[in-house]
């Protein structure tokens, strides 16, 4: 048997290793697809969406937080610990952290789909071209497609490489976005 993922070394980086279409042309038309994904200390998956799949989680090592908010707005979360395994429903906005400062996570997430599709939320909606001062001063038309009541660029100065974070209220829920 293959080793899927190096256990012995915590990764430096968030590493996914793929299985879809694209690496692997047999999986055209099966409608499944995988990944291996090993998360670092203290490491979030930002805010994204897969529109032709829902996503199975299944978590092999340490302890982990995942969520996701269905179309009522309803925020779904659980801290999983090892063998547990989630749910993301097809197209639904999620999210995966390993909370845990010491020891890195890895997880194996299966997809009804050979071609998911992963949208993220900060890339989608603020790493355009759109002028940064529509986003700091936007009118409030622009706030009702959001549902915002609130909008707050921060410069993040953490132990994150410096980039930047959006702070906003969707439906009373504090929602904090980050990009690099």
């Amino acid at each position: 048997m293959r080793v899927l993922v190096n256990q012995s070394t915590c990764p430096a980086n968030f590493t996914i290793l793929k299985a879809s279409m694209v690496e692997f042309p047999a999986l055209n038309g099966q409608s499944v697809s995988y990944a291996v994904l090993q998360y670092p200390t203290s490491f979030l998956n930002p805010l994204h969406t897969h529109p032709r799949a829902a996503e199975l989680l299944f978590l092999v090592e340490e302890s982990f937080e995942v969520g996701f908010v269905d179309t009522t707005n309803k925020l779904f979360s659980q801290s999983l610990q090892a063998s547990d395994m989630f749910i993301f429903p097809k197209g639904l906005v999620h999210y995966q952290y390993n909370a845990d400062p010491n020891n890195p996570a890895i997880v194996v997430s299966s997809f009804g789909s050979a071609n998911v599709g992963t949208v993220s939320l900060p890339k989608t909606l603020f790493a355009t071209n759109v002028d940064d001062t529509i986003w700091i001063n936007p009118p409030k038309l622009m706030f009702l497609p959001f549902k915002l009541s609130r909008l707050v660029l921060h410069p993040s100065k953490s132990h994150f490489k410096e980039g930047v974070m959006i702070l906003f209220f969707l439906n009373n829920l504090l929602v904090a976005l980050l990009w690099f």
